[in-house]
């Protein structure tokens, strides 16, 4: 099996792109992740900044685990599916504040040119199962 090298730099250059913040909550505090929207494993995953969000390490998560998702509008959804099956095992404590605190879409860099691209957005949606 052939492993990708990762650029070292890919962290730095999207926390740098975010100003050092989350893109869903803008939370600081050095809890901060550099996310792949398509990761790095898959064939089609870049360590470009367009292919990276800065989320804390609750939201990255989130992000991973298909909780949440980024649409090409740059809005963020909650997957219901995820979410009943977490109330279906009952894992749901907390699920109204973590609602409550998502920002309607994504804090995006001061740079157009780097922002996510869409079809990253919609490609790693499909490939954490979400449904179009």
């Amino acid at each position: 099996m052939i492993r990708k090298i990762r650029d070292a730099r890919f962290r730095a250059n999207v926390l740098r792109a975010y100003s050092n913040c989350c893109g869903v909550c803008g939370i600081q505090l050095d809890l901060l992740d550099a996310a792949h929207i398509i990761p790095v494993e898959h064939e089609r995953g870049t360590d470009e900044i367009k292919n990276g969000l800065s989320l804390c390490a609750l939201h990255h998560r989130a992000f991973d685990h298909a909780l949440i998702s980024v649409r090409t509008d740059y809005s963020i959804t909650c997957s219901q599916k995820e979410f009943l099956r977490l109330r279906t095992i009952g894992w749901h404590g907390g699920e109204s504040e973590f609602k409550a605190a998502l920002r309607d879409e994504i804090l995006l860099p001061a740079k157009k040119e780097i922002y996510p691209l869409p079809a990253y957005l919609e490609f790693g949606q499909k490939i954490r199962g979400w449904a179009n």
